[in-house]
This record gives structure tokens, C-alpha cells and sequence, in this order.
């Protein structure tokens, strides 16, 4: 089995880190299918370098992997559950990686 982090929080560093009540209440009402779209491409971002890029084979690799948006004061965080371990270093997302998940779900939602 691949090595995971059992789970992280990020916060956005700058795009998304001033939200309004409605845009906030908008990320957390999406309907299954934007959270499916949103899980699959998040899985992606954090898999990125890994010599295993066919979709079906990750998304089976990490089937247990989770995302999710939680609502701050003023803005989000991300709450990720059994990420691929080479998304972080020394416990900690890659920068990089964290502004890419934060576009997905920008342009996804």
C-alpha cells in the first residue's frame, strides 16, 4: 500500500482566504457530483510527480483519500484525510500543491 498522510488542514494563502456567508454556504452546498469532481482533481493535484498517473489506478490506490471544506470566520480551510504522502515534507502540504488544490476547487465550484 502507498504511504499516506492521515490527515491535514490548509488554509488558502491568499484567493480564498476573505470568503463571504454566501460564498462560504455556496462551497458547502455543491451537489455530489461537483464533490465527486472536486475529490477526483484534488487526488490529482496531490499526486502529481508520482510515477502511478492513471486515474483509475490512484483512485483505487487511495480510495479511502478525503476532502473536505469547513467553514472559518471569514473564510475556509481544507481537511484532508489520507492524502499521498509526497504532496508533503516533514508533515506539512507543499506549498505549490496547496495553492493548486485551492484553484481546483475555485474553478471547480
Amino acid at each position: 500500500m502507498s504511504q499516506v498522510v492521515k490527515y491535514a488542514s490548509v488554509r488558502p494563502t491568499s484567493s480564498l482566504n476573505l470568503l463571504s456567508h454566501r460564498e462560504i454556504h455556496g462551497l458547502l452546498c455543491s451537489d455530489p457530483e461537483i464533490q465527486r469532481l472536486f475529490r477526483e482533481c484534488s487526488l490529482a493535484v496531490l499526486n502529481a510527480g508520482s510515477a502511478e498517473d492513471g486515474a483509475d489506478m490512484v483512485l483505487k490506490t487511495y480510495q479511502d483519500f478525503s476532502i473536505e471544506v469547513i467553514p472559518q470566520s471569514r473564510g475556509i480551510k481544507l481537511e484532508v484525510h489520507n492524502a499521498p504522502a509526497p504532496a508533503f515534507v516533514e508533515g506539512r502540504m507543499i506549498n505549490g500543491i496547496r495553492e493548486h488544490l485551492f484553484s481546483v476547487l475555485r474553478d471547480i465550484v
